[in-house]
């Protein structure tokens, strides 16, 4: 199992745990880029009101992207499941903002 399909299985679980996954679940998978490129994708929601993806390039580059709230990007899975935690479960947008993203 490769590191990025660690991370993955990582992310549904933590999706699963946090009831973001309401609707249809947490859909693992990977996506091709235009440049014929893999990442690994994770898709999550909560009913109404989220509707989101989880993008794992690699273990250093991690995008968390809502219709909701934009694209957020992030130097480490831990970093991207503590946005999850802080923006979609506890609603704590100080505590979201705070957490360091990649450049």
């Amino acid at each position: 199992m490769s590191v990025r399909e660690q991370i993955q299985n990582q992310f549904v679980q933590f999706i699963k745990d946090n009831d973001l996954d309401q609707v249809y679940g947490a859909e693992a998978g990977y996506h091709t880029l235009k440049n014929g490129g893999k990442i690994r994708v994770v898709t999550f929601c909560r009913a109404r009101t989220l509707d989101g993806t989880v993008e794992i390039y690699g273990p250093t580059y991690v995008r968390v992207r809502t219709m909701q709230h934009g694209a957020e990007t992030f130097g480490s899975a831990a970093d991207a499941m503590a946005y999850m935690k802080a923006r979609f479960v506890d609603y704590d947008t100080a505590a979201a903002d705070s957490i360091p993203r990649k450049a």
